[in-house]
């Protein structure tokens, strides 16, 4: 019985420890979620609890993903596939297959992407994890996105938050209408950009999810932008980069940035863009654009202030953003998206 015990307690010590870091993933605190599941694994380890050990993994490789470091993520999510395939978890592989999918989407690898989603999607569909299917079709719009097909874009977000609401996930449903108001954004409807990103910051503020509340801030302002709505734009910008700031994550202040320099071009404040690009560089010395919804408009925007004051930067802006774009084009397969 002592034994037992033991082994219960530990088992319900390492659950404990995962929620709390998944509670302090979600909002963003992530030295906290890394310290709780750092604390997890042995102990889910210890007891042999490998469905548990795995998920733990696949915690810490969603962790190190939202942080940018793709490298440790993807060597998590490995470890985590071989546990999965040596126990017969069908459903857990799956989860894998659409992690790896998703970072495949951010390293602008389309053509993995859409391998590992469309396989996770029918395994999905197959076992009837609908909350999955929706997150599946979801990162398979942000691939048709990406790669400029709006319209297959557009039909796989749509299904992606029917179902959402369907079965109540709001984190799902938040995301995706973010996600919607970008491409509402891209295809000149400031409209209906300003709508869905309105309604998705809403939902992300109601659960607390402020690594989304980012992005929905930085979506908002690109639709008041477009709609010439500039002090609007500037206090949505101005949020989502004190947010971001707080949660940590330099690289993902240069798209609020970049809005926040367009904008004073836009009032003929050329001092204050010149700061902000200014601000956009020294922070490209280190950080990448990775998770940035348009890099090329960052690049466009720096490209434009620095032009309009003479820098002498300006010419190499547009090289590097051009030898990008050749780069990012030359992973498309399809020759008419390319």
């Amino acid at each position: 019985r002592r034994h037992t015990r033991c082994a219960r307690w530990s088992r319900g010590l390492g659950d404990v420890y995962k929620r709390q870091g998944l509670v302090h993933l979600h909002q963003g605190n992530y030295a906290e979620a890394g310290m709780f599941f750092e604390q997890a694994l042995p102990i889910l380890q210890e007891i042999g609890n490998r469905r548990g050990e795995g998920m733990t993994l696949n915690d810490l490789g969603i962790l190190a993903w939202e942080q940018g470091d793709y490298t440790r993520a993807r060597a998590y999510l490995e470890r985590v596939q071989r546990i999965y395939r040596e126990i017969g978890f069908r459903q857990g592989e799956a989860i894998i297959l659409g992690n790896l999918g998703g970072i495949s989407i951010e390293q602008h690898q389309y053509g993995e992407a859409r391998a590992y989603l469309e396989q996770a999607l029918l395994v999905f569909r197959e076992v009837g994890d609908r909350q999955n299917e929706g997150t599946m079709l979801g990162n398979l719009g942000a691939v048709f996105s990406e790669l400029g097909d709006h319209e297959r874009a557009r039909i796989c977000y749509e299904q992606a938050l029917g179902i959402c609401r369907e079965i109540g996930d709001r984190p799902g449903e938040g995301i995706t209408l973010a996600n919607l108001g970008f491409l509402f954004h891209c295809l000149d409807d400031d409209e209906s950009a300003q709508e869905y990103s309105q309604q998705a910051l809403h939902i992300v503020r109601d659960i607390g999810d402020r690594f989304h509340e980012g992005y929905a801030l930085t979506f908002l302002g690109h639709a008041l932008a477009g709609l010439g709505h500039l002090e609007e734009a500037t206090a949505a910008y101005k949020q989502a980069l004190r947010l971001r700031r707080e949660l940590g994550l330099p690289g993902l202040t240069i798209e609020p940035l970049a809005g926040l320099a367009d904008l004073s071009l836009v009032r003929e404040e050329p001092s204050q863009a010149r700061a902000h690009v200014q601000e956009i560089l020294d922070l490209m010395e280190t950080e990448t654009l990775e998770g940035t919804g348009n890099p090329f408009w960052v690049y466009l925007t720096c490209y434009r202030v620095l032009r309009a004051s003479q820098d002498p930067r300006a010419p190499e802006i547009l090289a590097t953003a051009h030898t990008l774009l050749q780069e990012r084009a030359a992973r498309i397969d399809d020759q008419d998206l390319r």
